[in-house]
């Protein structure tokens, strides 16, 4: 079966005009907003010409583009795809932004880009390598709106009072929650504007968001595509649409967009999936929403400050002798319930890869 890298191989050579966009193209576009566009691609505070994709081959610092990205051998290959293609060549980028401050806890990143067909996407980067930015994730359990989820409703606001076209607006992972957040929270005169809204295995909200008026207007152009196995896109509740997609690995690492399958250039719906770890997942979510949301943030807040102790700096350096490291300091700081503990400790084991779960 194929994935998004096969897609741009089989369809980049048809313009938007020939082949209209969808769901793959999302997909596509959420997974090159990973990538570090400082050098080639104007920021939102500047007034500059938008560049074309293909052209950032030669005006951008290639290699800091794409070694200070998340799914880096993928994103090389896929950008160097999409820049080579008659589809993604021609696309122009503009207004980029990236928030990173460990005082406050925030880290989000956005990305303009403007089709040739006349319609704009506007996508949302997913959580990065750092622990300052898994922690924000994780902190969506007892805090909102986080920071970032704000940034991205005034980044929105900002980008819709810039250019007057129809949008799209994607991310994957906490951007696809962005994504949903800021569509939902923007000036209502750029929300009308909105055809389509892509949350890639993106975690849900708390009940008081999933009643805004706003949000439920929404909901007819909201699309959500979640991994089977993956814990990500099941955290918290949502009201929208929502496909599984079949996957070509097993566990969390289903949340990787390069291993979701493709058929006929569409994303492939599953057919059957690992039912026990579903289920496994779902419960973990219940507990989560059941729990005190102080409680919640003295468990999460204990666990990052155990893990920065230990040295750990970047979620890929969590292996087995890191964890035990963690839980060990973690326990020794941390005063809190048993059933807190139990529940961060399943939920701890679930972002490490290939791990077997706690049940």
């Amino acid at each position: 079966m194929s994935n998004i890298l096969d897609y741009v191989r089989t369809y980049g050579n048809e313009t938007f005009s020939e082949r209209h966009f969808s769901s793959a193209d999302a997909l596509v576009l959420a997974q090159l907003s990973y990538m570090d566009w400082s050098s080639a691609v104007p920021y939102l505070k500047e007034n500059r010409e938008a560049v074309r994709l293909k052209d950032t081959l030669y005006i951008g610092d290639l290699e800091p583009m794409i070694r200070g990205s998340v799914f880096k051998q993928g994103n090389r290959e896929l950008f160097f795809q999409t820049a080579n293609s008659r589809r993604f060549g021609e696309i122009k980028l503009n207004y980029y932004v990236e928030l990173w401050n460990e005082d406050v806890n925030v880290q989000m990143s956005a990305l303009t880009f403007l089709l040739p067909c006349g319609w704009s996407c506007v996508t949302f980067r997913g959580t990065d390598e750092s622990l300052n930015g898994w922690q924000e994730s994780f902190s969506m359990v007892y805090r909102f709106p986080v920071p970032a989820q704000a940034c991205a409703a005034l980044y929105l606001n900002q980008v819709g009072e810039r250019i007057k076209t129809p949008l799209i607006v994607c991310g994957h992972s906490k951007g696809g929650n962005l994504g949903v957040y800021a569509a939902s929270c923007c000036d209502e005169h750029i929300r009308t504007r909105i055809r389509r809204i892509y949350n890639f295995d993106g975690p849900g909200f708390w009940n008081e968001f999933l009643s805004k008026k706003e949000y439920r207007e929404l909901l007819p152009r909201i699309r959500k595509y979640v991994a089977p196995e993956s814990f990500i896109g099941l955290l918290l509740n949502d009201s929208a649409t929502t496909f599984m997609v079949e996957c070509k690995s097993k566990g969390m690492q289903q949340h990787d967009p390069y291993q979701w399958e493709l058929f006929h250039g569409r994303l492939r719906k599953v057919c059957k999936y690992n039912c026990e770890r579903r289920k496994s997942g779902e419960r973990l979510n219940a507990r989560i929403l059941t729990a005190s949301k102080e409680k919640c943030r003295g468990v999460i807040d204990s666990f990052f400050q155990a893990a920065r102790d230990s040295g750990l700096r970047n979620l890929p350096e969590l292996n087995k002798e890191y964890a035990l490291e963690v839980l060990k300091k973690f326990r020794g700081n941390c005063k809190y319930d048993r059933e807190s503990l139990i529940v961060f400790a399943r939920l701890m084991i679930y972002m490490l890869p290939g791990r077997k779960i706690l049940r």
